[in-house]
């Protein structure tokens, strides 16, 4: 999938290239007509709107060799094991993850919340403000489209030898089959 999204970038010009996005922001370069496509997450939605002087849409990933995936960006409300006030606070966190407060969250239109009904909800808000967001939704949806941030010993060792491959083929146009069979073995080997 490396190469595919690095020839897409480096080699056709579809995508904002990582190296310019980098440095100058994927966002920013899209929104000044650098690049026909550009990855973002949801969170992105309402920053396009404003700053995109252009049509645009919102279309779920491409599908490369292996198909569509993409890792999951929840988030979580959470207590500090500090604080003075963990009553409240456990009070705070189960009203935002009621139904009721989900609901609330959606109206607003600027994030999906975790519960299905809250989430049509947000899409229909969004969709006022004329912006089609189905592709997000269908694909938070799909049991075989994401996955979740990995848990492992090592992470950080983890994180900075797939960074670095991902630097390789993204920034320089490095064999990624190549590249990330030399980070697989350096990650095996942390676990030996």
């Amino acid at each position: 999938m490396d190469q595919w999204i690095a020839d897409m970038e480096l080699k056709k010009g579809f995508i904002v290239p990582a190296r310019d996005a980098r440095q100058a922001g994927a966002n920013g370069l899209f929104a000044g007509q650098k690049g026909a496509l550009m990855f973002v997450g949801s969170w992105d939605i309402h920053w396009c709107q404003e700053n995109c002087k252009f049509d645009i849409g919102f279309v779920p990933l491409p599908e490369g060799p292996f198909g569509r995936r993409t890792m999951f960006n929840g988030l979580a409300d959470s207590i500090w094991v500090g604080s003075r006030h963990q009553e409240e606070a456990w009070k705070w966190v189960k009203f935002l993850a009621s139904p009721e407060a989900q609901q609330i969250v959606g109206g607003y239109g600027v994030v999906f919340p975790a519960i299905p009904e809250a989430t049509e909800l947000a899409k229909k808000a969004i969709a006022k403000k004329g912006i089609d967001v189905s592709a997000y939704v269908s694909e938070a949806a799909d049991p075989n489209a994401t996955f979740l941030f990995p848990i492992t010993d090592h992470a950080s060792e983890v994180l900075r030898i797939t960074r670095a491959a991902s630097d390789a083929i993204l920034l320089n146009g490095e064999d990624a089959a190549k590249i990330l069979k030399a980070a697989n073995n350096e990650v095996n080997t942390l676990f030996d």
